[in-house]
């Protein structure tokens, strides 16, 4: 293993450690097994599917995007969803340091 793998590997293993990225995969797990968000992520997407095949009826089309919309309210404002993308975003956010970091040096 070369310098270079060698201080990969501890960077991947130094990300794991920091709180943000731990409570990031966790979220991320709790979301993907939590079957009322299942339910409600296959209910978004069959809406999204019925809103595409209504684009040529502007009524119908109508009321299929607002079923849409007030499903991917409700997705988007449960807790865990929220919380997941505040730290999405803070993940995100240390990434860039990470990028900033080495394109600098």
């Amino acid at each position: 293993m070369t310098d270079f793998e060698k201080a990969l590997l501890e960077l991947k293993e130094g990300l794991f450690d920091v709180p943000e990225v731990k409570t990031f995969f966790s979220l991320r797990d709790q979301i993907q097994n939590d079957p009322d968000l299942m339910k409600l992520d296959k209910q978004k997407r069959d809406a999204q599917q019925e809103m595409a095949k209504a684009i040529n009826d502007d009524a119908q089309y109508f009321v299929k995007k607002q079923q849409y919309l007030q499903l991917e309210q409700t997705y988007d404002s449960h807790p865990l969803i929220v919380n997941y993308k505040q730290v999405k975003a803070e993940v995100h956010a240390l990434l860039e340091q990470i990028v900033d970091i080495l394109s600098t040096e």
